[in-house]
């Protein structure tokens, strides 16, 4: 019979050569196999082996069998593996299936807790679908069925096929991989042919091939499965294109429109005017993209807001900065007095900073978070040093942090806490995150459409980028904010207004704070240079005395830098047809091989 189609040629690796040392002395004495192909097309295979383990000390066997093979450049051919019994008279016959990879499935028989030598027989019965050929003329079974795989000797080997109708030819082969051999014996009698083969070396089998007229059973099909690559996963198709485009289109929105939603500050209806100075009474709507100023200059902090609420305000972030500068507040207003101190370095003497607790009077209540600040600074005393607060000061700068935030809320300037807020959406960005890189991940697996999930990717990474963004002011909060840019607009162009505060004698030490905030001491410094009769600092010693406004706010900058980057740190931390030439050894479906364990 003329060469119909390819033989499949088995790609699993001789792995078992590990195992040939421990079975010099191991053979299998009988290898006995019934193929019955049934006339539904499924086909049955009954193993009878009997396996000499030799003076070894031995678990029991292990029978690999492929149920994937390669079919062409872009499919796998799959053959489906049913189990249906593993039996021993003589042995222990418990067994556990696996994937070992390389579209092999390993039985593993014997007792892990039992041990067995000599001569034992073990009968293996499984279904396989998907194991027929179909060709034009006839219909075929090309089968590995004792596997090229086994690291022991084959004292021989007998095969049984049984077919639902008269088998047409026939074939066997013996040897190697490769080897087109023929069996030392074979006969055909009606639907049955039997082929017998001895002395078959380590990694030697037996293969055969029956074929039977078409329409006897199901057309058969192979069941194919497509091989993964990195272009299959990521194919470009009408469908792929277009799905990430609408996808891309959908992500873009949905994240414009949260971000619009949820993030947009709120101002009070109307002019510029209502805007800023609007009630609560009044309506409000979001603020319009790309509305700026302008903003009139205010001459002093509206309603009197203390510099740590107008820092985390106006950027909406409770920084270490706005803490010192509530720090240096606190000491203008005489709760503390901060002392310049030197200390003897290796190679220089460093400035360090004490701060010391005050008793002002009258005494005027402090906001929660300014009580929480000053508790946090001195728990351990009336008197402490910045530099002692390193490393230690970190977890009550977050409840001095968290009270500012509470501050926000309870003045209506926020509906929510900003940070909880970020938190929150840092949280859903994360998720959606983790999401969508399963998904994608999954996607490049198991599926064509890779390139879909893509936007989900960029669009969780754009939310947890920009979770910063979603805090949302009130109406309250944009008019107070307002009115902050405006005295922020003072203090960096104070110069053009030092005739307005010439008289107002402790000016510079009072909003000296806000400036720390804002950014702009060098500028507020740099207007008072020159006045005469500026009043001592009485809340801050340095170490040479009575202090220029310059100098004093050179180092209060210093005060700020080194305060702020004490209180924030962070702890110290303590895997073919078989005819017409075609056939051969270890072609076809089945196969594998074994060994013992």
């Amino acid at each position: 019979m003329a060469a119909l189609c390819a033989g499949f040629v088995l790609s699993f690796a001789p792995s078992l050569a590990s195992r040939a040392s421990a079975q010099s002395e191991e053979r299998i004495r009988e290898f006995d196999v019934t193929l019955n192909v049934s006339v539904s097309g499924d086909l049955e295979v009954t193993e009878v082996i009997t396996y000499d383990f030799g003076s070894a000390d031995r678990h029991g066997i292990l029978r690999d069998i492929p149920v994937r093979f390669h079919y062409d450049s872009t499919y796998d051919r799959l053959y489906r593996l049913e189990v249906l019994e593993v039996s021993s008279e003589t042995a222990p016959d418990q067994y556990t299936r696996e994937d070992i990879g390389g579209g092999v499935t390993e039985l593993r028989i014997g007792d892990p807790d039992r041990t067995i030598s000599g001569e034992h027989t073990y009968r293996i019965r499984y279904r396989v679908e998907g194991a027929l050929n179909g060709f034009t003329d006839h219909d075929e079974l090309y089968w590995n069925a004792t596997g090229n795989n086994w690291g022991v000797p084959i004292d021989h080997a007998t095969v049984v096929v049984q077919m639902p109708a008269a088998i047409q030819d026939s074939l066997c082969f013996a040897g190697p991989t490769g080897a087109n051999t023929q069996c030392d014996a074979a006969s055909v009698s009606a639907s049955t042919a039997t082929f017998m083969h001895s002395g078959l070396r380590s990694y030697e089998g037996v293969t055969i091939v029956a074929g039977i007229p078409t329409g006897v059973v199901p057309t058969p099909e192979p069941i194919l499965v497509e091989r993964w690559s990195i272009e299959r996963a990521f194919s470009l198709t009408p469908f792929t294109i277009g799905a990430t485009a609408i996808l891309s289109l959908l992500v873009i929105g949905g994240i414009a429109r949260t971000l619009w939603i949820v993030g947009r500050d709120r101002r009070w209806s109307g002019s510029l005017v209502d805007a800023r100075f609007g009630t609560p009474s009044g309506s409000d709507e979001r603020v319009p993209l790309f509305e700026g100023g302008p903003f009139p200059v205010e001459y002093s902090p509206p309603g009197e807001l203390r510099p740590g609420l107008i820092g985390t305000l106006r950027d909406e972030v409770a920084h270490p900065l706005d803490v010192t500068a509530t720090i240096i507040d606190l000491a203008t207003r005489h709760y503390l007095r901060i002392e310049e101190v030197t200390t003897s370095g290796f190679l220089r003497d460093k400035t360090d900073w004490k701060l010391i607790r005050m008793d002002p009077q009258p005494r005027e209540p402090l906001l929660a978070y300014e009580r929480k600040l000053m508790d946090a600074l001195f728990e351990d005393g009336d008197e402490v040093e910045i530099s002692s607060l390193r490393r230690k000061f970190r977890a009550r700068l977050q409840s001095v942090q968290e009270a500012l935030y509470e501050e926000m809320v309870t003045r209506g300037w926020y509906r929510r806490s900003p940070q909880r807020t970020r938190n929150t959406w840092l949280a859903v960005g994360l998720v959606a995150l983790a999401v969508s890189v399963g998904v994608f991940i999954f996607a490049i697996a198991q599926t064509k459409w890779a390139i879909v999930p893509i936007p989900l990717i960029i669009g969780s990474i754009a939310l947890v980028a920009g979770h910063n963004a979603t805090p949302a002011r009130t109406a309250k909060g944009s008019s107070t904010l307002r009115r902050v840019r405006g005295f922020e607009r003072f203090i960096g162009s104070a110069e053009l207004y030092r005739a307005r505060f010439a008289e107002q004698s402790r000016i510079f030490y009072d909003y000296l704070p806000y400036a720390i905030v804002f950014g702009l001491t060098d500028e507020w410094a740099k207007a008072f240079e020159g006045l005469q009769d500026l009043p001592e600092a009485d809340w801050y010693t340095g170490t040479t005395g009575h202090l220029a406004a310059f100098t004093l706010a050179d180092n209060l900058t210093r005060f700020t830098q080194e305060s702020a980057g004490a209180i924030a740190a962070t702890p110290a931390s303590s895997g073919s047809s078989g005819f017409g030439g075609g056939g051969f050894s270890g072609g076809g479906g089945g196969g594998g091989g074994g060994g013992s364990w």
